[in-house]
C-alpha cells in the first residue's frame, strides 16, 4: 500500500513523456518520472470527527514503481472544537445555534420561597407565567397571593417569615457608631468605622478594631486618639462646626434628639461651661460629671444627644454628652435655631426651617455636606440634606461620629 501523503500526479503535474518521435527524451523521461513534475493538486482536506485534516499547498514529486507520485508530507490536524466551530467539508465553519423563542418549553410551576419586601412577608401563587420579556430567554413570574405586616405585630420580617428584632440582635449589624480613640501618652488609637457584632442573650456587643498610629510629633498632644496642636475651649466662630441635627427621630421624638460638632482645626476643643440654646427660651449650659470633660479632637466629632439610651437615639454609646437631664434644650421638627456659645462668643448656629425649603424626613437627620464644614457655609439650606443611610438599630439615619456623605 502507498503512503497516504502520496498523490497520484493527475491534473496539474506536467506530462512525463514530451512529444512522440524523440528517442532522447524518452530516455530521459524513462530515467527520472519526476523531471517535469510539479507538486501542487494537494488531496483535498478532510474532516476527522471534528478534526480538520489537511496537507501542505506544495508537494514534494517521489518515483515509487517506475510512478511519479507527489508527496505533501505529513497531514496537518486542527481541532475545529478549540475554535468554537465544527468541521464540516474539511473545513472549520460555525455552528448553526436555531435561534432563541422566549419561553419555549418553560414550564413555571416551581415557586420562589416566601421572601420579604421591607417588613412585609409575601407568599407566591404555585404556579406562574412565562414573561418573554425578561432575557435571555424569558423567566417565570409569580404572583403573590399572601401577604402579612410583620409590623402589625411588632415583628420584622426574615426570610419570608415574621420574627422577633430581638431573637437577631446582631442583624442587621448595629455595629456603626464608632467609639472615640484614646491615647496612651503620645501615641494615638483610632477605631474601625465598623464593628463586630456579637449576640448573646439576645443582646448585642460591639467590637471595633484598633489602629495604633506613629506618636504625636514634638509640640503637639493626643486628645481621644488624635494629635492636637493644643487643648482649649472655643474662642472664635467656627472652632466648631454643627454638621448634624437629628430634629425628628422616630423612636422617641424628644428623647431620641442629638446634634453633631465637628472639629474642622489641629486644637482640641473643650466644651466645659459652652451653652447650648435657641434664640428663643432654651438653653442647656454644658456641665459633665465630677472629674469628666467634653473634648472635641481636631478632625473629629463630639455627640450631644438628649438621651444616652439606645432604645431613644438609635445605637449603643451614641453620646458623648447628655444634656436632657434638666429639659432645658429641645429641638422642634418643624423649625428650630442650634446655637454654641462659648465664653460669651457665638460659635456656631444653624436655623431650619422646613417651610422654607429646609430638607427633612421623619427619623433622619439633617446632614451636613463636608465640603460645607464652616460656620459660614453651614448656614445655606443648600448645604444640607436628609441623611441617607440607617446606622445603629436601623430605625434612624445619620451617621453620628463619622464623616457625613457628600450631599448629592
Amino acid at each position: 500500500m502507498r503512503d497516504a501523503g502520496l498523490w497520484a500526479v493527475v491534473a496539474l503535474s506536467l506530462t512525463v513523456a514530451v512529444a512522440a518521435g524523440s528517442a532522447c527524451a524518452d530516455e530521459v523521461a524513462a530515467e527520472d518520472p519526476c523531471r517535469s513534475v510539479t507538486c501542487i493538486n494537494p488531496p483535498p482536506p478532510e474532516c476527522d470527527g471534528d478534526v480538520k485534516v489537511s496537507r501542505s499547498a506544495i508537494g514534494q514529486c517521489v518515483e515509487v514503481d517506475g510512478v511519479a507520485l507527489c508527496d505533501y508530507g505529513q497531514p496537518v490536524r486542527q481541532s475545529c472544537v478549540d475554535l468554537g466551530k465544527l468541521c464540516q467539508d474539511g473545513q472549520c465553519v460555525e455552528e448553526e445555534v436555531d435561534p432563541v423563542v422566549p419561553c419555549e418549553n418553560v414550564t413555571c410551576t416551581t415557586r420562589p420561597a416566601p421572601d420579604c419586601d421591607g417588613n412585609v412577608a409575601r407568599i407566591f401563587a404555585a404556579s406562574g407565567t412565562c414573561n418573554p420579556a425578561i432575557p435571555p430567554a424569558g423567566a417565570c413570574e409569580y404572583a403573590v397571593t399572601d401577604t402579612l405586616d410583620c409590623e402589625l405585630s411588632g415583628k420584622s420580617c426574615r426570610a419570608g417569615a415574621c420574627v422577633d428584632p430581638a431573637d437577631f440582635p446582631c442583624d442587621p449589624n448595629p455595629c456603626d457608631v464608632p467609639p472615640q480613640g484614646t491615647c496612651a501618652g503620645s501615641v494615638p488609637t483610632e477605631v474601625a468605622a465598623t464593628g463586630t457584632c456579637t449576640a448573646q442573650d439576645r443582646t448585642a456587643s460591639c467590637a471595633y478594631a484598633p489602629t495604633t498610629r506613629a506618636a504625636c510629633p514634638a509640640g503637639q498632644s493626643c486628645y481621644l486618639g488624635r494629635c492636637a496642636t493644643g487643648l482649649a475651649a472655643p474662642a472664635a466662630a467656627g472652632d466648631l462646626v454643627i454638621d448634624e441635627i437629628m430634629a425628628n427621630p422616630a423612636a422617641a421624638d424628644d428623647a431620641g434628639e442629638w446634634l453633631e460638632l465637628a472639629n474642622p482645626g489641629t486644637v482640641a476643643r473643650v466644651l466645659d461651661g459652652c451653652v447650648l440654646k435657641d434664640d428663643g427660651a432654651d438653653s442647656h449650659t454644658i456641665t459633665p460629671g465630677a472629674g469628666a470633660t467634653v473634648i472635641v479632637p481636631p478632625g473629629g466629632f463630639v455627640v450631644l444627644a438628649r438621651s444616652g439610651d439606645a432604645a431613644d437615639n438609635g445605637a449603643g454609646g451614641l453620646a458623648d454628652y447628655v444634656y436632657g437631664a434638666d429639659g432645658g434644650f429641645t429641638l422642634a421638627n418643624a423649625a428650630d435655631e442650634v446655637v454654641l456659645v462659648c465664653g460669651g462668643v457665638e460659635i456656631d448656629r444653624v436655623a431650619y426651617d422646613t417651610g422654607a425649603g429646609w430638607p427633612a424626613e421623619t427619623g433622619a437627620s439633617l446632614s451636613l455636606s463636608p465640603a460645607n464644614t464652616t460656620a459660614v457655609a453651614n448656614d445655606a439650606r443648600a448645604a444640607w440634606c436628609v441623611a441617607p443611610a440607617a446606622y445603629g438599630t436601623k430605625v434612624q439615619k445619620g451617621s453620628p461620629r463619622r464623616a457625613n456623605p457628600a450631599c448629592p
